[in-house]
């Protein structure tokens, strides 16, 4: 997934290479292409497949970058961190302009997307997230685990505990009112979590 400007830029000459290269390829193959049609077909499945990856990143940022959806598709928590990083863009925010947001610098931005949010903690992801103005509508399906004895964990009480934030699916639609106020999101957070 491109994550920014410049993994754009690159993307966008590398993507414009592999196309020159596939039709050369396609035009006048090298010697050693031309005179085994097999190889040539591999060399061409194999550039024509990394071409149409790229033409799929890039769309999908061009997508982004045109406006915010109503909503994204979040299966399950795995999906978060792409989330996030879609409604940034379809926000029209920088890594830098949402680091400003959250009062941090623009490389913890960049380490949170790169890693997918991996070392956050969960108020900083619901920060992220309610600076973008990302809200779940949907409804968390638990799956039932089986119960411990004597408040002791299982083997498969642990297993199913494990496995049972990837079952919570629903939708997080990005907010229409982007310029919400640092402060006025701050404030939001802190009352959400005084009641709990």
């Amino acid at each position: 997934m491109i994550k920014n400007d410049v993994q754009y830029r690159v993307t966008k000459a590398q993507a414009a290479k592999f196309f020159k290269t596939l039709r050369e390829l396609r035009e006048k193959p090298p010697p050693r292409l031309a005179r085994d049609a097999k190889l040539r077909k591999i060399y061409d499945a194999g550039i024509a497949s990394q071409l149409g990856e790229m033409q799929e990143q890039l769309a999908e940022y061009e997508a982004l970058r045109r406006g915010p959806s109503p909503s994204l598709e979040l299966k399950s928590l795995d999906d978060l961190p792409k989330v996030l990083v879609q409604a940034r863009i379809a926000s029209g925010l920088s890594q830098r302009d949402l680091a400003g947001r959250l009062s941090v610098k623009e490389q913890q931005i960049q380490r949170y997307e790169s890693t997918e949010y991996a070392s956050a903690s969960l108020s900083r992801v619901k920060e992220v997230a309610l600076a973008l103005g990302v809200r779940v509508t949907e409804p968390a399906v638990l799956k039932a685990a089986p119960r411990a004895t004597a408040g002791r964990r299982t083997r498969r009480t642990n297993e199913a505990m494990a496995t049972s934030p990837r079952q919570v699916a629903g939708k997080a639609t990005v907010s229409a009112t982007k310029k919400k106020s640092r402060a006025t999101a701050l404030k939001k957070a802190g009352a959400g979590s005084k009641g709990r």
